[in-house]
């Protein structure tokens, strides 16, 4: 939604409960839920543009910045809480709360957890330029840190299968949906203007 009166709302067996502030553009992104605990990211453009954490009914600041902060996916592994979003302008992926900058700029869309190694898809550059490409970075449990380009625009969301094969669904050339599997590039449509959002 897009006027000033859009609220954060979480949907639970089709009830509908508000768990945010009104506000242009204020709007929640990701759910995950852990046995009793749910947890949702939310992006507030008032109060100088809030990325938050929602957690059972409360809220915890990640960043804040106009324009610069936004939040894209919550993902739970046992008791470590990843967030996959954008701090200063930068892509970036929380762990308890404490961020980690993946680049100079962009935007992190999705973060999975497989075993212990936790897998970040994104993009990096900026849109209105010709330099934006989709990426994916692997943390893998030795502490390797691994990062692949995809193509040039952005990746939206991953899936891990159990026999560790991995799915990216984005867009490529800013304007034709996409899938990668293990980083072989599929094109999912050409009509124009596309774009692929979760897998």
């Amino acid at each position: 939604k897009t006027s000033e009166t859009d609220i954060p709302t979480l949907w639970k067996n089709g009830v509908a409960r508000e768990i945010g502030n009104m506000g242009n553009f204020n709007h929640a992104t990701s759910v995950f839920v852990s046995g009793e605990d749910v947890f949702v990211t939310i992006n507030e453009s008032e109060n100088n543009s809030q990325a938050l954490l929602w957690k059972n009914g409360e809220n915890q600041v990640l960043a804040e910045g106009s324009g610069d902060a936004e939040v894209n996916c919550v993902y739970v592994n046992g008791d470590d809480v990843y967030v996959a979003g954008k701090k200063d302008g930068h892509p970036t992926l929380w762990k308890n709360g404490i961020p980690e900058s993946l680049g100079e700029n962009g935007s992190a869309k999705s973060v999975v957890v497989k075993g212990n190694d936790v897998y970040v898809a994104g993009c990096m550059g900026d849109f209105f330029s010709a330099n934006q490409e989709a990426f994916l970075y692997v943390l893998r449990d030795n502490g390797e840190e691994v990062a692949f380009n995809l193509e040039m625009s952005d990746a939206n969301s991953i899936f891990i299968t159990n026999d560790g094969d991995v799915y990216v669904a984005g867009v490529v050339n800013k304007h034709t949906a996409a899938l990668w599997k293990n980083g072989d590039f599929m094109q999912l449509e050409n009509t124009g203007m596309s774009s692929a959002h979760s897998v």
